[in-house]
């Protein structure tokens, strides 16, 4: 039998199954005969169950996410000139050069594979500091750059765009005429439909997801999803309402936008009232003041 070289690499392709099939077959083979091949399959192998006894996918969580506060304390001082001492890293355990050393150069499924909770972890580290990216040029989203978050809330949000901050708002925040907004939404369990609309302080309805009363309304779930579209703020007065309905089955835009006309009607109604009062739906809104 004819003998082939392997890298490490491949032999962690190996060890996840990440080889197409011939190949698999053919280390699998090889193993049989060849000691110094299952050596290094063995090494590997005991190598990341090591890691996986010494670092439990909880502790490497905890480890990073105290990393992540201590940086986050580090960046804030520097932004504000404050120089303190007690901004050291104390932790002078091995772990995260442990962690970095042996990950390096390793395939990045076998990274994930150790530790969905350090993944998890990790991405909310993009949240903490609202990393740039949410907004793109003129602050178009991509429509993929998404975090999925155990745990996620469902609801809207409204970023605005200000020169070259952005800024997220809260219900009942203060907006004006040419404001460059960006909405987006998160949705849970099985309201795996959705529609977002705005009502003004004159009483008109604006359509943001979808696009048209006849689009698809099936949405993203367990994820935080901008749209792609940002929308600017004319001069209506006095509020703009966003609202947001989910639902476990396919919505009916259109009959959903003739109820936001007749709560459009009085500013009473359309500040305090709701679309929705079917069990299979849930509503969420956000009021900006003008």
């Amino acid at each position: 039998m004819k003998t082939y070289k392997y890298t490490d690499f491949q032999l962690e392709q190996f060890l996840l199954n990440e080889l197409p099939d011939e190949i698999m077959d053919n280390i699998r083979i090889q193993i049989q005969t060849d000691s110094e091949l299952k050596s290094r399959v063995d090494k590997l192998k005991n190598s990341s169950s090591d890691i996986l006894e010494k670092y439990t996918a909880d502790l490497m969580a905890a480890k990073i996410r105290s990393g992540i506060m201590l940086e986050k304390e580090k960046i804030y001082a520097s932004a504000s000139g404050v120089q303190k001492n007690n901004l050291a890293v104390k932790d002078n355990t091995p772990f995260m050069k442990i962690f970095s050393d042996y990950f390096k150069g390793k395939s990045l499924k076998l990274v994930y594979s150790i530790s969905a909770a350090s993944v998890a972890t990790l991405a909310a580290f993009v949240i903490i500091f609202n990393l740039p990216g949410i907004f793109t040029g003129s602050i178009p989203v991509k429509d993929d750059d998404v975090i999925r978050i155990k745990g996620m809330e469902p609801g809207i949000s409204i970023h605005r765009k200000t020169g070259s901050s952005i800024e997220k708002l809260k219900d009942m925040a203060k907006a004006s005429r040419g404001d460059l907004l960006q909405i987006g939404y998160i949705s849970t369990g099985e309201y795996k439909y959705g529609t977002i609309l705005s009502i003004d302080g004159r009483g008109s309805v604006t359509l943001h997801f979808p696009e048209s009363e006849s689009g698809e309304t099936l949405i993203k779930l367990n994820r935080k999803v901008m749209l792609k579209r940002a929308y600017e703020l004319d001069d209506s007065p006095y509020y703009e309402k966003f609202i947001l309905i989910i639902s476990v089955k396919p919505i009916d835009v259109k009959s959903v936008i003739e109820k936001a006309k007749i709560l459009a009607q009085s500013r009473e109604s359309a500040l305090n009232g709701q679309l929705t009062a079917d069990g299979s739906s849930l509503e969420f809104s956000l009021t900006l003041k003008k």
